[in-house]
């Protein structure tokens, strides 16, 4: 599931071009997406535009949910936001965040 809609005319740039960043399950994908993408772009996750414009965020917390029943121990999803490339990657019971910087 890839979307190309998270790439913003005023995309951000980041000092670091890769942060990767690991979470328990019971944090939802979408705020550890939101949360890895703010600290790469070193801002304030409320500076961010709301991820629901790039994607479902309801849906892909449903898919990295730790009680779902979609949630299968090796999913995987990348998306663009906010001038990074997000991939979402789960590995059992830890769900690991990267944010790469898109680069044109």
């Amino acid at each position: 599931m890839d979307s190309e809609l998270g790439q913003q005319k005023n995309a951000r740039t980041a000092s670091s071009t890769t942060v990767r960043r690991e979470f328990e399950l019971s944090r939802s994908a979408s705020l550890a997406a939101i949360e890895t993408v703010s600290t790469a772009a070193d801002c304030d996750p409320t500076e961010l535009v709301p991820l629901y414009e790039v994607i479902d965020p309801d849906a892909l917390d449903a898919l990295f949910g730790s009680q779902s029943d979609l949630a299968d121990p090796e999913t995987r999803v990348s998306f663009g936001y906010e001038g990074f490339t997000v991939i979402i990657t789960r590995h059992g019971q830890k769900l690991t965040v990267k944010a790469n910087h898109q680069t044109e």
